[in-house]
């Protein structure tokens, strides 16, 4: 018996206090679904959490989906999902989407991204 290609599919990064640089690798076209992420303490150096897709045409094709600067509020947990118009955009196979982090203040940082996989 064979099971069932499951329909949705999560990333995540080995808790770090190193920068975040957390890309998905999947094989088949996808929507996003979520990205989750977890400070251990909030950063307190002004840097970007970015969300981003890299193409498969080429980096100048890349493109910024959300980006925030935990700082600004004292931010330890984010759970970002797409808007309602944005959540039906359908990424084809070979894009992947990336979340970073420079992480000056070293925090340890877990994050998932988590894809619907659209066949």
């Amino acid at each position: 018996m064979t099971l069932p290609v499951s329909r949705f599919v999560e990333f995540a990064n080995t808790a770090s206090s190193s920068a975040l640089n957390l890309t998905t690798t999947l094989g088949d076209s996808f929507k996003l679904v979520s990205v989750r992420v977890k400070f251990s303490a909030a950063p307190t150096t002004s840097e970007l959490l970015i969300v981003s897709v890299d193409s498969k045409v080429s980096s100048s094709h890349d493109a910024v989906l959300y980006s925030l600067n935990p700082s600004l509020d004292a931010v330890t947990s984010i759970w970002w999902t797409p808007s309602d118009e944005f959540a039906q955009d359908v990424f084809v196979q070979g894009n992947h989407i990336n979340v970073s982090f420079t992480n000056t203040n070293a925090r340890t940082i877990g994050c998932v991204i988590t894809l619907e996989r659209i066949n």
